[in-house]
């Protein structure tokens, strides 16, 4: 579980940075880390849920 949890969390991250390097321009960084707190608030939410 914590395995199939770390290599989602790995993809966000991934897809985040992606994101993050096409719309720098943008985006104010403010947004884009309250963004990334949401996405691991999420991430943390489902981690407890399975396990």
């Amino acid at each position: 579980m914590k395995f199939i949890a770390k290599a989602v969390a790995q993809t966000v991250i991934a897809i985040f940075r992606k994101r993050k390097g096409r719309e720098r321009s943008l985006l104010p960084s403010s947004s884009s880390n309250s963004e990334a707190t949401n996405i691991l608030k999420v991430l943390t939410d489902e981690q407890k849920f399975h396990l």
